[in-house]
């Protein structure tokens, strides 16, 4: 989903004494919370700027950066959290012992950065974070997931219509947790292939608290087990492979019909 920001907040490291503005092409992977964070702007000025419409960026596409001002190397370089949960590392190593974990907008001081690697401070505690997963700014890690969530719901809900198939794992044809494997998997989520298996995966979450893009579980068939899985799309909605097609239902019904086993969040902003 991301491009690795190797230098996404070096531009805040330098010493300038006037404003400037310049040109980004488009790469493979590239975002606008990816290059906002490179270049030290927001998201919503990238927006603004361009007159975008919406998060998609082709290849090759023209954007211009808006003018920033440089800040003193002698400044504190504070940064955000966009990932959900985030580890921090005693060195520069996904095997080395986590300090610490912060959550998503949590505010940290930068100290250094070195490619992938950058080493923050937070409280007392220093420690080394993957650099793709900060943020120039609080309002950038927010919306890294609001992005995230949109981009699952559009796949989502255009796939409504779509007939049901037994074993189907396709656009020509889903059962319920062919739809589910299919859709997390354009977006980076690798599920297991039954409905009762997809429950293994994630974090458990309370009714109270879905969001879009968590998983529930259902026992439609009354045998006593999971045998039935939807997306939650928001608005106590969820779009499912149902027993002729993909569509939108409300999930009251569900919830007075059938067992509910309870909901799995498996779509996130990822942590290292």
């Amino acid at each position: 989903m991301k491009k690795r920001l190797a230098g996404f907040l070096l531009a805040t490291l330098l010493i300038a004494s006037s404003a400037y503005a310049e040109d980004h092409t488009v790469g493979s992977g590239d975002t606008l919370s990816g290059i906002a964070a490179q270049y030290g702007v927001s998201v919503e000025k990238l927006i603004e700027v361009n007159g975008l419409e919406s998060d998609f960026l082709s290849v090759n596409q023209k954007l211009v950066i808006p003018t920033v001002e440089e800040q003193s190397s002698k400044a504190k370089k504070m940064v955000y959290i966009n990932a959900d949960k985030l580890n921090v590392r005693e060195v520069e190593s996904q095997d080395s012992n986590v300090v610490t974990v912060l959550e998503r907008g949590t505010k940290a001081e930068l100290l250094e950065i070195n490619g992938k690697w950058s080493k923050v401070k937070v409280g007392e505690q220093i420690g080394y974070v993957a650099s793709e997963y900060l943020s120039a700014n609080q309002e950038d890690s927010s919306r890294a997931l609001e992005m995230l969530l949109s981009r699952m719901k559009t796949l989502a809900v255009g796939l409504a219509g779509t007939p049901y198939r037994n074993g189907g794992t396709t656009p020509k044809g889903f059962d319920c947790s062919g739809f589910t494997s299919y859709v997390m998997g354009k977006m980076g989520v690798k599920l297991p292939r039954s409905s009762a298996q997809q429950f293994s995966a994630g974090t458990k979450v309370d009714r109270k608290n879905l969001r879009v893009g968590d998983l529930l579980f259902f026992d439609t068939m009354k045998k006593g087990r999971i045998s039935h899985v939807g997306i939650y799309i928001g608005n106590n909605k969820m779009i499912h492979s149902a027993t002729r097609k993909v569509e939108v239902s409300d999930l009251n019904w569900y919830f007075n019909h059938y067992k509910y086993y309870g909901a799995k969040r498996v779509l996130t902003v990822s942590q290292k």
